[in-house]
């Protein structure tokens, strides 16, 4: 305690050394505790409303021979689920669109149909109302009951508990509303937010496009969770399944992509796959925030060291009554961890309003926990003892050996130890602040790279696209096709619209559709004799509309566009793109060669056009095998539809006059995402973009940091060499010769520090090679351009000190001693 007091006083005697430092140190432990409690939130605590989650587990299914999680198919689960009844409960969920109405008013929400224990797994009570009962997951089609989530509850109710009772529209379907989840519940799979809840009976009303799914064990589309019997382990619970895994292999032989079931523990609600894909991200982010924590540590440790010039005959005094060495690094390391706690204190603060606004920033719905917790403050605590050490500890040990005779005269001996210690940790701040440029830079030219790739479709603003849902509403295949005539003329009408078309799905919208081909002839190359079996080539599809090729701007290399003529009762027809074509049929001549669809009927799809390559899911995908099937002749489908609407100028502009066209032909129609296929393009480089700036913020406030410690530096050496440079000048030394003095000796360093930072950037950013698109890893103009910047940096840092050095008084500098 004595100790603390004497550290709060030093502390107190320089309020800007204690501000700098403490103001430097929270940054660091702020950005590192708000990305903890995004992580932690995801991975690791509990999602609000899940009670005892430690007996939760994942429940997936396996493929491919690295045992990929996948999901899992309802025949599957039922099987699951009965052989492991003795050892836990198990519950099954997949994610929906629905199209939901209440008071007149329609809306597309997103929601999840569930087995009838899902909430009790879980552990979820209701704030209003009941969860699903067992009788309601027995016969299909039998139960038509729901369960709201918080946010349409408040959003469409004014969170009114008499909503319990209510009937609303669902898919065109009345259904009694039993109940409504707890605030912040966003269902096990935390990442997707969901407004209401249907048993899973009730698939076919909730999917209507596909109505086999409950018997079909090759679908699927289920994620499984399992709440462990108490005193059961998750090994013992995955025993029990093995038997179960063997007799549905046994029994499905042409599954063998399936290997089997894995369990693990729930931690967070990240999904396994999910939480695969997440991991590279989440690695990336916590190496940016610990390098921030280095940079600002090295910062503070210069400062410390600077700060020890002014206690040398303080230490020396104590060393000379007797004071053990351990003794004196006991006292300032309690200095240190007093300047860290005081951070962290600071940082914690800074973390929840950063966490507020990144998540903000980047709109997501995911409900992450900003309030304190063990977790965060136990992090938060760690971190700021553990930086004591990081910048206390070398210049404690540096402090606490003086040279008695020369620090009891007060002389300058010692100070060149303490020099090259500030040296060191200057060279330590530009290295990891290169490396911290250099994983900017190379971000923001993969984004520059990706933003100027050709879509292969029109990007601007001059097409406009909204999607619905004509299955949700009730539709079948014939009201469907009849519903897309009368739009396409009614919308074709609109002033200032030039072509209208539809397709089944969005370019890079997100969504993706596959299948299996097999061509009817031999002509294919040799390298694709393996493809002959009954899995076919695996290629990407969408279905369009006649005129979508015009609309979207896709253009045909060759044959014809789909007409009117490709409807229900005439021969299959498709269009394939270029790279398709150069695959099967290298010689050009793809057009009137045939296949089939591998799963479908028996019926042969002749090839009458070959479209230009395009992107489909994202900017920096590779080419894919695609193809383009007749929509008007599929005559069953009337599912997800997205209308295209070309313009003569800003397609923007006629975002009203459409949305009324379609409420005037269907009021109850909910539409999704009406926008510009330039917006489309740019959502989607959304991510990489905010990633790409977060790095250069991070970037930049790194070489803040650096150009604080060089000056720090600098000007600690102008002060010791005042008397040095007053001879210097005395004998007469220009202006310029200061100047170069005093900038050469941090040009050196720096130059230092970039040598070492290069050397770790090139090493570190071949790990980034999955992330970084269009841009080589060791991209010369990315490290050089960083190398600049630093060095640019440094010389802005070093002028101040440069300046002041050529200012000084010849007469007063040779009195300083």
């Amino acid at each position: 305690m004595s100790d603390l007091r004497f550290a709060v006083r030093q502390l107190g005697r320089q309020p800007s050394f204690t501000i700098i430092a403490i103001l430097t140190l929270a940054f660091g432990i702020g950005v590192n505790t708000s990305l903890f409690s995004i992580l932690s939130g995801l991975f690791l605590r509990p999602q609000p409303g899940v009670r005892d989650a430690g007996r939760l587990v994942w429940v997936t299914g396996t493929e491919g021979r690295r045992g990929r999680p996948t999901n899992l198919s309802y025949p599957d689960f039922a099987d699951y689920r009965e052989g492991a009844a003795r050892l836990m409960s198990m519950a099954a969920f997949g994610n929906l669109d629905v199209s939901f109405s209440a008071g007149g008013v329609a809306e597309r929400v997103r929601g999840e149909i569930v087995s009838s224990n899902y909430f009790d797994v879980l552990g979820v009570r209701m704030q209003a109302g009941r969860a699903f009962l067992p009788d309601e997951d027995r016969t299909p089609e039998t139960s038509p009951v729901a369960i709201l989530g918080d946010g349409i509850f408040r959003r469409r109710f004014a969170a009114d508990p008499a909503v319990v009772g209510r009937t609303v529209t669902i898919n065109g379907r009345a259904f009694t509303v039993v109940g409504v989840a707890p605030p912040r519940f966003n269902g096990a799979d935390v990442t997707d937010p969901n407004d209401v809840w249907l048993p899973m009976m009730m698939q076919r009303t909730a999917i209507p496009e596909y109505p086999d799914m409950l018997t079909r064990r090759g679908s699927w589309w289920l994620k499984g969770v399992g709440r462990l019997a108490p005193g059961v382990t998750v090994d013992a619970a995955r025993a029990a399944l093995a038997p179960v895994v063997a007799r549905i292999a046994e029994a499905n032989p042409d599954r063998s992509e399936i290997k089997g079931v894995a369990l693990q523990s729930m931690r967070g609600g990240v999904v396994p796959g999910d939480a695969g894909d997440a991991i590279p991200i989440a690695a990336l982010a916590l190496a940016v925030t610990a390098l921030v924590l280095l940079i600002a540590c090295a910062n503070v440790a210069n400062l410390l060291l600077g700060r020890a010039a002014a206690r040398r005959r303080e230490i020396a005094v104590r060393v000379a009554m007797g004071a053990a060495r351990w003794r004196v690094v006991r006292q300032l390391l309690i200095e240190s961890a007093t300047l860290a706690l005081l951070a962290g204190a600071l940082g914690v603060l800074f973390s929840f309003w950063a966490l507020d606004l990144v998540v903000g920033w980047l709109n997501a719905d995911i409900p992450i926990e900003t309030n304190p917790n063990a977790w965060v403050l136990g992090f938060a605590l760690l971190l700021s003892l553990g930086t004591t050490l990081l910048f206390g500890l070398v210049p404690a040990l540096a402090t606490s050996r003086p040279d008695l005779t020369s620090a009891l005269k007060d002389n300058s001996a010692g100070a060149g130890s303490r020099s090259r210690l500030q040296g060191g940790f200057v060279i330590a701040q530009v290295s990891l602040s290169l490396v911290l440029l250099v994983t900017a830079g190379l971000f923001l030219r993969s984004l520059a790279k990706a933003a100027a790739v050709d879509p292969g479709f029109d990007a601007s603003g001059r097409v406009l696209t909204v999607s619905f849902n004509l299955g949700l509403q009730g539709y079948t295949g014939q009201r469907s096709r009849a519903f897309l005539g009368d739009l396409r003329d009614r919308a074709g009408a609109l002033p200032g619209v030039r072509s209208v078309s539809f397709a089944d799905l969005v370019p890079m919208s997100g969504w993706m559709h596959g299948n299996d081909i097999i061509p009817d002839d031999s002509t294919r190359p040799a390298a694709d004799a393996a493809t002959r079996g009954e899995r076919g080539i695996s290629i990407r599809q969408t279905m369009v509309w006649p005129g979508w090729f015009a609309t979207v701007g896709v253009p045909l290399v060759l044959g014809r566009d789909f007409t009117d003529a490709d409807h229900a009762g005439a021969p299959a027809v498709a269009i394939v793109n270029e790279t398709l074509a150069r695959r099967l049929w290298p010689d050009g001549k793809a057009l009137g060669h045939r296949f089939r669809v591998v799963g479908g009927d028996r019926e042969l799809v002749e090839i009458v056009g070959v479209a230009r390559d395009a992107k489909y899911d994202n900017l920096s995908e590779r080419p894919q095998n695609y193809i383009y099937f007749a929509l008007r002749q599929n005559d069953s489908r009337a599912g997800e539809t997205a209308l295209f609407v070309r313009s003569s100028g800003d397609a923007a502009a006629l975002t009203s006059a459409l949305r009324a066209t379609l409420h005037r032909q269907d009021p109850d129609l909910p539409l999704r995402s009406m926008r510009t296929m330039g917006a489309v393009v740019q959502d989607r480089l959304r991510d990489r973009r905010n990633g790409s700036v977060l790095l250069g913020v991070f970037g930049a406030l790194a070489a803040v940091l650096a150009a604080i410690g060089v000056y720090g530096v600098m000007a600690h050496a102008v002060a010791r060499r005042t008397r040095e440079i007053g001879v210097r000048i005395a004998l007469g030394a220009a202006t310029g010769d200061v100047l170069r003095l005093v900038l050469g000796q941090g040009l050196r360093l720096t130059m230092f520090g970039i040598v070492i930072g290069v050397a770790i950037a090139a090493a570190l950013t071949r790990l980034l090679s999955g992330l970084i698109f269009g841009v080589g890893v060791t991209d010369a103009a990315t490290f050089l351009s960083a190398a600049a910047l630093m060095v640019g940096v440094a010389l802005l840092a070093s002028w101040v000190p440069a300046r002041a050095a050529a200012r000084v008084d010849p007469v007063r500098a040779l009195r300083t001693e």
